[in-house]
């Protein structure tokens, strides 16, 4: 029987504090990652796509072409699978207690480290050699709302759509 094998990432998102994000990384075995960039404000990008905000102090000079958005800079961060197979985060142990955590309270803890209105989205693909092939998304926000999506979804959306015949991509 062959071995599962994956590759996992996050997107780049703000954290209230770096140090601690990277602590709460390392208990779980993930690779912190950061990147600097350059964001144009969320008002401005309505703004530009001709949505003007008549309230906002560049209102004007968006009238007359001459805006081309606010932005700032500033680092985001995020992080890689690293346990053995690839996947996200999915277990630790509370080395005082031996307490075993699971990928659920990976996602609990990590929205509390989001800065308030912002959102991880993770995603982690795999295979068992090509017997079958798996693919998970996971978005978390700061309130600790969570959505999932996987590629085997669309088995349930041909299912109700009755379209015809299938099988499973597996063997």
């Amino acid at each position: 029987m062959a071995d599962w094998y994956g590759s996992s990432r996050s997107s780049y998102f703000k954290v209230k504090d770096v140090e601690e994000f990277k602590d709460f990384l390392s208990k779980w075995g993930a690779e912190f990652i950061s990147k600097e960039t350059e964001q144009t404000c969320n008002g401005c990008i309505k703004c530009l796509k001709g949505e003007p905000n008549n309230r906002c102090r560049h209102y004007l000079k968006r009238y007359a072409g001459e805006c081309k958005g606010l932005s700032r800079k500033q680092t985001l961060v995020g992080f890689l699978g690293e346990d053995s197979l690839g996947g996200l985060p999915s277990y630790c142990e509370d080395e005082d207690t031996g307490k075993a955590y699971e990928f659920d309270d990976f996602v609990k803890e990590l929205s509390t480290h989001l800065e308030d209105g912002w959102i991880a989205i993770m995603m982690e693909v795999g295979a068992e050699k090509l017997r079958y092939l798996t693919g998970l998304s996971f978005a978390v926000n700061s309130k600790g709302d969570v959505e999932r999506v996987s590629i085997d979804d669309i088995y349930e959306k041909v299912w109700k759509r009755l379209w015809g015949e299938w099988t499973r991509c597996e063997y």
